[in-house]
């Protein structure tokens, strides 16, 4: 697994976390390598905004420091699952605007980021999550990185429409390094955090991103020793019986 290269997209800071945090705290364990970017600073979430100020109008003054507080956020929490924060990249897109600016721009940007990089594996948002930078940067990853590169996606508003091709099964002091990292946005937790603190759970999901082609079980295999893989048939999850991952000696 150290010659693995993993790239992940979060639409947001935190979606790193509620996504993807067991993942990449196996990542960091075994030494792969691991690029993080963030697609926006999440400086539109007013409500929780205003939560925090304690006041209803704000400003563009206000939604920069918001940005800044989102961003410190992001990487305390890659920090608390054992990734270096020197692993962040902020790219600064408008937040809830994604799927508003010029696609052609965006895919060689994301071209720009991707190919450099070298990525053995690509995760990010599933194309069924509601929210609509998740699915707008669903789309703009499948346009912009190479189809022969395995991808999985991961959903953090609403369900998945179709069955996972991968899970996850974290062990108790994973789910609580996991709920570390996402209690570190701390700004996002202020209206309440069970909503997004339920999300350490036992089992990590994982999806085609854009379901339009089947993903073989086998891409999907490197990455650790303790994925589940789901059957063919519909049903619960079935675990690996080997206790090493498959590319070790």
């Amino acid at each position: 697994m150290r010659t693995d290269r993993v790239l992940l997209f979060a639409p947001h800071p935190d979606d790193e976390s509620i996504g993807a945090g067991g993942l990449l705290q196996r990542l960091a364990s075994a030494g792969a390598a691991v690029k993080i970017v963030y697609m926006t600073d999440g400086e539109n979430n007013d409500w929780a905004h205003r939560a925090l100020l304690k006041r209803w109008h704000l400003d563009d003054g206000d939604r920069n420091a918001y940005a800044a507080l989102r961003q410190r956020e992001a990487l305390d929490a890659l920090s608390e699952i054992g990734v270096d924060p020197l692993a962040a990249s902020f790219i600064h897109l408008p937040d809830m605007g994604v799927g508003r600016i010029d696609r052609h721009a965006l895919v060689r940007g994301l071209r720009s980021i991707i190919e450099p990089f070298d990525p053995t594996l690509i995760v990010g948002p599933s194309l069924d999550d509601l929210h609509p930078d998740h699915a707008a940067t669903a789309r703009l990853i499948a346009a912009a990185h190479d189809p022969r590169v395995p991808s999985l996606g991961y959903v953090v508003h609403g369900r998945a429409r179709r069955p996972s091709v991968a899970v996850i099964h974290l062990t108790a002091t994973e789910q609580q390094q996991k709920r570390s990292a996402i209690a570190a946005h701390q700004s996002q937790l202020i209206l309440g955090s069970n909503r997004l603190l339920r999300h350490a759970s036992e089992y990590e999901h994982f999806y085609d991103p854009v379901a339009t082609k089947p993903v073989s079980l086998r891409t999907v295999k490197f990455w650790c020793s303790h994925v589940y893989f789901r059957p063919v048939a519909t049903g619960y999850p079935r675990r690996r019986q080997d206790s090493k991952p498959p590319n070790s000696a």
